[in-house]
């Protein structure tokens, strides 16, 4: 299961006229398997539990045909059965079984839009209907077989979400609800306790709803106003989480991604840090949370939470005298580098260790004037600084560490203000992104062989780039400023270990001061200030093989997002910055992206 991806549409192209085609898929790459030609339009396929048969439904076909069932041996595919509906076909689904198929549609010849079919893998017989109205848009089996839920339009009732239970002959209702407007999809959780509704705006402003279903009884349990119509919502394996895609939403993001505690989709946490957050980083155990700013409430800028999944308690903290503009975890969670300008010691780099309870001062290098982004390399041994007006000159300095002391490697001369910092994931390459540099590249990739550094690649992005940080593949760097010379403050690129390319970018407003990819699913959070939109938190999800961001999901925070990051199993993304909504600098939110 998962090796093969069945799609189905209309008006293909000139290129192949299939309107139901077969993909292989082997984790990266998707390979055209088998096509057929259905003739006009694909609503909707399923696969059989089995995964050796794909029931579709759709309008017009060449067949007349509207119900197909066709198997699939790896290579070809073979009609199996057919049956004139005589309207169209919205939805299709198997029971968990595979011994019954449940259609919905409009304008039937037996004037029941939702009938039940038997297979018996080479025949569909009619088993039960019902008429439900105008048009049923969405089936859905419940896990267990026992119960079919249906949305759609205009039903003879007037309720558009209807609850069946089957016993293998006879459909008999449950329990309806109102919704107000069309019912465009419906999906069962896992457990299938709870049923989520996605339509066109209903009577309550909320097109997405969920129930919970009790066996008998549908109640609400939450409902969420997305903006004008949802076509899709799909529950993730676990039931934790819900997908869902539609049209002219509110945020602008069309697809979004919710995370449902069996109540509501709600903020994890979050605290008042004081004024302004710049740097927050998750230990490697995903159990701490660093934080660095500037005038906080306690006085103290640097500050360690510990964090159990679901709160935020303070640690410990230290008074670094200033601005602390970048805080960093070593691989093993026990040591912490930070940066900023004009500390209380004189040096701009510092290192502590950290033993779960307490911070100790280990070792200290002064810098020159600003240090704006310290990263230690993934084996712990280097640190990479990068900043302002240092005293040697070259504003990207490499440091060993041993434990206890701090001894410069190699330096490298950027010719500008440094502002971030990021090695790759295998430690061979540092990227960094500044402010109109000598060689007028604000992006420059230099490899890194134990001991020197060595200009590879470099991009001129435009103005100045704030924030860099690489996919955990190594094979592409995303980078976040402000007026870049596209346009376009979120860009991304390719990189095969000698050159830049430019793959895909994104408007985002004005500055862009934070992207961090998720360790895992190749997620992208970008955090700035004044956005296109309301939402200065966004997530992108990439796709390698098209090498395309597509928009995932936003969040208002306020006024200016400094810093994102992803927990270690990016179950989490800590998020800090000035004058927020709520408050509170330092928020943490649930991941519901994976």
């Amino acid at each position: 299961m998962g090796t093969y991806l069945a799609v189905g549409g209309t008006g293909p192209g000139p290129v192949l006229e299939d309107e139901i085609q077969i993909f292989t898929f082997d984790g990266s790459t998707l390979s055209l398997a088998a096509s057929q030609n259905f003739g006009n339009i694909v609503y909707e396929m399923k696969w059989s539990p089995d995964g050796n048969f794909l029931a579709l439904g759709g309008m017009s076909p060449v067949s007349g045909r509207e119900i197909q069932i066709i198997a699939f041996d790896g290579s070809n595919l073979t009609p199996v059965d057919s049956v004139d509906f005589g309207g169209a076909v919205h939805s299709v689904d198997w029971s968990h079984d595979g011994s019954y198929l449940a259609i919905g549609g409009s304008s039937p010849l037996s004037g029941d839009e939702i009938q039940i079919f038997t297979f018996n893998g080479s025949t569909l017989t009619l088993t039960a209907s019902q008429n439900y109205g105008t048009a049923v848009l969405s089936v859905d089996w419940s896990p267990d077989g026992n119960t079919l839920a249906l949305g759609g339009d205009t039903p003879v009732s007037g309720d558009e979400i209807q609850i069946f239970s089957f016993d293998g002959s006879v459909l008999s209702l449950l329990d309806s609800q109102n919704h107000g407007n069309t019912v465009d999809e419906m999906d069962w959780s896992p457990d299938g306790n709870t049923l989520s509704v996605g339509g066109l705006t209903p009577v309550s402003g909320d097109e997405f709803q969920i129930f919970a279903f009790n066996g008998s009884t549908l109640s609400l349990v939450d409902g969420m106003n997305y903006g004008n119509r949802i076509f899709s919502v799909v529950w993730s394996p676990d039931g934790n989480t819900l997908a869902m895609g539609g049209q002219t939403p509110d945020s602008g993001d069309e697809i979004q991604i919710l995370l449902f505690n069996g109540v509501n989709l709600s903020l994890t946490d979050s605290q008042n840090y004081g004024t302004h957050i710049y740097s927050v980083d998750w230990s490697p155990d995903g159990n701490t949370l660093a934080v660095g700013g500037t005038s906080p409430l306690s006085g103290d800028e640097i500050q360690v939470f510990a964090f159990d999944g679901a709160n935020l308690t303070f640690v410990t903290s230290l008074n670094y005298g200033s601005i602390v503009y970048s805080v960093d975890w070593s691989p093993d969670g026990n040591t912490l580098a930070v940066g900023g300008p004009s500390p209380l010691s004189g040096d701009e780099i510092q290192v502590f260790a950290f033993d779960g309870a307490n911070l100790t001062l280990v070792d200290s290098i002064n810098y020159g004037i600003v240090v704006l982004s310290v990263d230690w390399s993934p084996d712990g041994k280097t640190l990479a600084a990068g900043g302002s007006l240092p005293d040697s000159g070259d504003e990207i300095q490499i440091y060993m560490f041993d434990g206890n002391n701090l001894s410069l490697l190699d330096t490298y001369d950027f010719g500008a203000l440094v502002y971030t910092v990021n090695w790759s994931p295998d430690g061979n390459y540092l990227a960094m992104g500044g402010y109109q540099p000598v060689s007028g590249n604000e992006l420059q990739i230099l490899a890194f062989d134990g001991s020197n550094l060595s200009l590879v690649s470099s991009y001129d992005y435009g103005d100045r780039i704030y924030s860099v940080s690489w996919l955990p593949d190594g094979k592409y760097l995303a980078a976040g400023g402000y007026q870049p010379v596209t346009g376009d403050e979120l860009q991304v690129m390719s990189f095969d270990g000698m050159s830049l390319s430019h793959v895909d970018s994104r408007d985002y407003g004005d500055s862009i001061y934070s992207v961090n990819w998720s360790p895992i699913c190749s997620y992208l959070a970008v955090g700035g200030t004044l956005p296109t939109g309301s939402d200065e938190i966004l997530v992108y999800w990439f796709n390698t093989v098209t090498e395309s961001l597509i928009p995932v999901d936003g969040v208002d925070y306020g006024t200016s997002v400094e810093s994102v990051n992803w927990s270690s199993e990016s179950e989490y993304l800590a998020v800090g910055g000035n004058q927020p909504v709520s408050g509170n600098e330092l928020q943490v939110y649930s991941n519901g992206y994976y």
